[in-house]
């Protein structure tokens, strides 16, 4: 009988310890969707997942088709109903801490949103099919608009800048470091049509650009200067340029070329010296712009006025660039008056003009950012829409508009839907 107690003891202890967790608690940072049918794919990212971890949808456990130590895949399974979702691991049970709602059917939006907490910053978790087409500048029209009008289905038309942020750690296309897709144009006077396509995107009429930086790192290190300043400048006049490797010259339309406005779009600061060795077409020009917008750059964002324009020249028939000293048969003077002659008067003149903007950052991902990916995003959104020098080498958009300009890219909480 001792023999027989003994042992019983023993097997209780053991069935006692059982259920106890073992190892680090999983942490779930992230899950997307957020609602869906039976049978509807879910991933959950987060940290300290096992080989034996399982994904429950209010008590009913889902199908696991994909495990890692950061990820798990589970299908929505029949008879699951609206509530927690839930990893169960070693002992532990860990909620997600946003409800999981199952639906009848489909969701209409095919994609998910989280919204960093410092409103900022958002994420949208894209299919990879989609991600990969997407990351193609060619990516169909079709496409854009759909995300887009899936973006205008979570936050209200309150954006004149959407900001779409691949995680790439480098680019998908060497050629591509930046792309401003314009939307819509309400400014005459700065050598573009007005036009309004916004409706196809969701908009009413608000937004401006759909401006893309392919690496997760854009927002600082990309061209992103460049790129907004394309909402406004990139027609003012036809530009040449040339390769001062091969002397090739090309058209530099969009950009500034060898035109003495340079700026964010190029171009060099103005002509030092004439007659250069005294050839007649030859100048010696200041290539050391400084960093932020050029004077006209800021005259065509509507942020001086007219009065504040200094003269500058624009180079055809391109000869040779040798170091500093451009060789050109044809140059044309750009005044006031030529530029208002030219392109006709800014309208909305430049005291009614707009000044402050809002934008949308908005972070495209095929798996849900970690606590840490999202946080270093959130970082780079206030480094370069800080209303200040930032105190870095970065010149943000506050700097570059010399505080003449704001893009406002906070309170995105109060911009989404209920």
């Amino acid at each position: 009988m001792k023999y027989i107690f003994y042992s019983l003891i023993v097997l209780l202890f053991v069935s006692g310890c059982s259920d106890d967790p073992v190892g680090p608690a999983p942490v779930i940072e992230a899950v997307a969707p957020l609602n869906g049918n039976a049978g509807t794919s879910v991933t959950l990212a987060g940290k300290n997942f096992t080989s034996s971890s399982v994904v429950l949808f209010n008590g009913v456990k889902g199908t696991t088709h994909f495990r890692s130590d950061k990820l798990l895949i589970a299908n929505v399974p029949a008879g699951a109903s609206s509530g927690n979702i839930t990893i169960q691991s070693s002992g532990h049970h860990v909620d997600f801490r946003y409800p999981f709602e199952v639906l009848a059917t489909a969701p209409t939006a095919s994609h998910t949103f989280y919204l960093h907490s410092n409103n900022r910053v958002a994420s949208m978790l894209l299919p990879v099919t989609e991600y990969n087409v997407f990351n193609d500048i060619s990516c169909p029209l079709d496409l854009y608009q759909q995300i887009l009008h899936d973006v205008y289905n979570k936050f209200e038309d309150d954006f004149d800048f959407l900001f779409l942020i691949h995680n790439n750690e480098t680019r998908p296309n060497k050629d591509i470091y930046g792309y401003n897709r314009w939307i819509s144009n309400a400014v005459e006077g700065i050598g573009i049509q007005r036009f309004d396509y916004a409706g196809d995107y969701g908009s009413s009429g608000r937004l401006k650009s759909i401006i893309t930086m392919p690496t997760r790192n854009g927002l600082v290190t990309g061209p992103l200067l460049h790129e907004i300043m394309h909402t406004w400048a990139n027609s003012a006049f036809p530009t040449e340029n040339i390769n001062a490797a091969t002397g090739e010259v090309y058209n530099s339309s969009g950009h500034w070329g060898m035109s003495g406005c340079g700026g964010a779009l190029g171009g060099f600061a103005g002509v030092l010296e004439e007659n250069v060795g005294s050839h007649p077409d030859k100048y010696r020009i200041d290539l050391n712009i400084a960093n932020g917008y050029s004077n006209f750059e800021l005259y065509l964002m509507g942020l001086i006025g007219p009065e504040e324009l200094t003269p500058f020249d624009v180079f055809y028939d391109l000869v040779s660039l040798q170091m500093d000293v451009l060789e050109a048969k044809t140059r044309v003077r750009y005044t006031r008056e030529k530029i208002e002659t030219d392109l006709g008067l800014r309208v909305p003149a430049y005291t009614e003009a707009q000044k402050e903007f809002k934008g949308l950052v908005l972070v495209i991902t095929t798996i849900p950012l970690s606590t840490d990916e999202f946080n270093r995003f959130d970082q780079q959104v206030d480094q370069f829409f800080k209303p200040a020098d930032e105190g870095t080498a970065l010149v943000n958009f506050w700097e570059a508009t010399q505080g003449l300009g704001l893009i406002q890219a906070g309170n995105l909480s109060q911009s989404m839907k209920e």
